[in-house]
């Protein structure tokens, strides 16, 4: 009896409760009519109908996520995503894609919320490459190294089979000055894929900033033609083999390599200087003058482009300032296109070298 007497009391509450959540229903259903049609600003008032009726209801924040991402409105995104993950904490992925985006539109002034969210994302699921890779490289750029390693270390670990990341996880380390860790982490990638000309080639690039009498500086010049034997097209390879000579005064070899790179088309500026450095000792006046004004003249595309950008993260809305950057960018593309042009020396080393072969010599 008592309990009868408590569902006679309650029903009013639960018909109140079923009739809003079969309005809020019918306001997701209608919403998602609406953005068939494409009217996404009725979907967008049926779905705060909906929310204003069942403020917990993890699908109102589904869908108003998905409509403020593809509209660009990653404020009003990161409000309903945030809320999203306070209601699913469980959920796979409720917040990392999302925090990947924020953090790829970010400007000055909303960077440091979308750090946030990259770190809650990472807490929230610590076994997500995804959520681990940003939170990575947000901390990296913050300043914090060690952390941010360390995000990207554990992304690494729990995906060692995708190289890209892997190559993404060195790169970082080499931004932050860790030559062990990068001589580690590209040794394990060339034990697990023996055959991948790319890892023998970082190996050598940090072998080489160990001292002079060194073990790992003396593999160097082995690391690099071992990556040649595995890929003669591997431009890395063939800048830093060419360097190594150059460094060491073994012009004769050095050129071929540089060039090789060159017509590989790497896309370090060094190259260039390099190269322009190779030519005038070997005598190659005209070829070093010629390949030096290219060198001066994409560097300062460069660090205008730098100088602008760093105004721009001060100035978003000034729109000028991003004309002058955008037009910067297209010279400098035009700058590296005319670059990347052989010379007539360029076309004759490239048409004596063997068949299949795209660049470098073979040892």
């Amino acid at each position: 009896m008592v309990i009868l007497a408590g569902l006679v009391l309650c029903a009013p509450y639960l018909y109140t409760l079923t009739t809003r959540h079969s309005r809020a229903e019918a306001h997701l259903y209608q919403g998602a009519e609406r953005m068939k049609q494409g009217q996404q600003a009725q979907a967008e008032q049926e779905w705060l109908a909906a929310k204003q009726l069942t403020p917990d209801n993890p699908n109102v924040y589904r869908a108003l996520g998905e409509l403020y991402r593809a509209q660009g409105r990653i404020p009003q995104a990161r409000v309903v995503y945030n809320r999203l993950a306070d209601l699913v904490p469980k959920e796979p992925h409720v917040l990392c894609a999302f925090a990947e985006e924020e953090v790829r539109r970010s400007t000055q002034n909303t960077y440091e919320d979308a750090v946030k969210d990259a770190l809650r994302a990472a807490a929230l699921e610590p076994n997500c490459v995804r959520a681990l890779t940003v939170a990575g490289d947000v901390s990296m750029d913050k300043g914090d190294q060690k952390r941010g390693l360390d995000y990207l270390r554990r992304a690494v670990r729990l995906k060692p089979e995708d190289v890209p990341l892997t190559l993404h996880y060195i790169n970082r380390m080499l931004e932050a000055n860790d030559p062990a860790g990068v001589l580690a982490a590209a040794r394990d990638l060339t034990q697990r894929y023996p055959g991948y000309s790319q890892g023998y080639a970082l190996m050598a690039t940090v072998s080489d900033l160990y001292p002079h009498d060194s073990p790992e500086a003396r593999s160097t010049e082995g690391l690099l033609l071992k990556a040649l034997r595995l890929d003669p097209t591997n431009a890395l390879a063939h800048a830093k083999l060419g360097y190594v000579y150059l460094r060491a005064g073994n012009i004769k070899r050095a050129v071929p390599h540089l060039e090789a790179a060159r017509l590989l088309r790497f896309d370090q500026t060094s190259l260039l200087f390099n190269l322009s450095e190779a030519y005038r000792k070997s005598g190659r006046s005209a070829d070093a003058a010629r390949v030096e004004r290219e060198f001066q003249q994409i560097s300062r595309l460069e660090n205008e482009i730098s100088t602008l950008e760093r105004q721009a993260s001060m100035a978003p809305a000034d729109t000028a300032l991003q004309k002058r950057i955008l037009d910067v960018r297209l010279a400098l593309d035009r700058a590296k296109q005319a670059s990347r042009e052989p010379s007539l020396p360029e076309r004759n080393f490239k048409k004596a070298l063997p068949p299949g072969m795209n660049g470098g010599e073979t040892h």
